[in-house]
């Protein structure tokens, strides 16, 4: 098991039309994001106009996880549906095509899981009382003998340590599976006040030579 704590400094942010995006985690890890050659990408944004169009992904699936502000998505595109809407709070989620024809309304901040077709994914929320500890335990979900399992821990609010590292809201923690233990497990602290977490999974088969 690979345990690493990602410093919100560190992410990379950039500027697109309707706010800014920082990704947190690609896989690869050298993965170039722009020309879509990636299997998967954590990142946060920030809707900082009113309404704005979301980048086209063809051949990706998408997770939008509500962290501030209010969100009115609206999904175009859909076979056998002139329009779709979902209007998410902070804590909520929705899932969507990347092929589809997305447009937002309302100024939010937003954490993203973009899968390639086939990849499995989910968000969740976690929550760890103040001065309180925690074992955090999960499977290792997998599906053959190139497949891949991580998991990433992005603290919403509040203070943790795990493994001895402390992470500050902002940060997040990445969690890879490797060898062939069958869960992963932590302890994880809440510090002075309660930690609120978003924890992503993300299971994947690795592409083999050539594809």
């Amino acid at each position: 098991m690979r345990v690493n704590i990602v410093r919100r400094e560190n992410y990379q942010m950039t500027r697109w039309s309707g706010g800014t995006t920082s990704q947190v985690m690609i896989w690869p890890e050298t993965a170039d994001f722009p020309s879509g050659k990636f299997i998967w990408r954590i990142s946060l944004a920030t809707l900082e106009v009113e309404t704005s169009v979301f980048t086209p992904f063809p051949g990706f699936h998408r997770i939008l996880y509500l962290l501030s502000g209010i969100s009115r998505l609206t999904f175009r595109g859909i076979p056998g549906i002139v329009e779709q809407t979902a209007a998410l709070c902070p804590g909520e989620q929705v899932r969507f095509d990347g092929n589809w024809e997305t447009g937002s309304s309302g100024r939010a901040s937003d954490l993203n899981l973009i899968m390639r077709q086939g990849v499995c994914g989910g968000i969740r929320t976690l929550k760890v009382g103040a001065g309180q500890e925690t074992r955090w335990k999960r499977p290792i979900l997998y599906a053959g003998p190139d497949s891949r399992c991580a998991y990433l821990l992005y603290v919403r609010s509040g203070a943790l340590q795990v493994n001895g590292c402390r992470a500050v809201s902002g940060d997040s923690v990445f969690i890879l599976a490797e060898g062939e233990a069958e869960c992963l497990e932590l302890v994880i602290q809440a510090m002075e006040e309660s930690c609120a977490l978003a924890e992503c999974t993300v299971c994947w088969q690795e592409p083999q030579e050539g594809e």
